[in-house]
């Protein structure tokens, strides 16, 4: 069955077009930058990196959590999110401990000094969003949303 004249006639101009012109390039250009700036800031003013950030912010949010379910919230694998709360376990941020029921689950929560971290990150990066969200007009927010939940549709379904 052929594929319908208006989705074509996409797909044809689409082919013309060069590798930095497409959505998808555009997109990870752009996430690239974003986490470009979020690394060096989190570098020069908490002395962390992006890892250990996103892991503080996922903790602080959930609270007591095994690194499975941090691993899974943080989209890492197990091995990089070990390795990202043993470095904020030795500087004091993160409590590791044996679960309740004795057994080989191990729960994270943060410390007191990482709870205050988090709070004072979670300041920083509202801080960042809003001058994105700021950028837009109302209905540029609106497009926003209908096309980033479109995009993220056709990125499940390319699986």
């Amino acid at each position: 069955m052929a594929a319908p004249r208006e989705q074509t006639n996409k797909i044809d101009a689409h082919a013309d077009m060069s590798l930095r012109d497409m959505v998808t390039y555009r997109i990870q250009r752009l996430a690239f930058e974003m986490a470009r700036n979020a690394t060096h800031m989190y570098r020069e003013r908490f002395g962390i990196s992006l890892g250990e950030g996103r892991a503080l912010g996922a903790l602080g949010e959930t609270g007591t959590v095994s690194l499975n379910q941090l691993a899974r919230i943080g989209r890492l694998d197990k091995g990089q999110m070990s390795r990202v709360i043993a470095g904020l376990v030795n500087r004091g941020l993160v409590l590791r401990e044996r679960g309740a029921d004795g057994g080989n689950a191990i729960s994270l929560s943060l410390t007191e000094d990482g709870q205050q971290l988090f709070e004072t990150l979670r300041e920083v990066v509202l801080g960042r969003d809003g001058a994105y969200v700021d950028a837009m007009t109302d209905e540029e927010r609106a497009a926003f949303e209908r096309i980033i939940t479109k995009f993220s549709g056709v990125a499940r379904n390319q699986r």
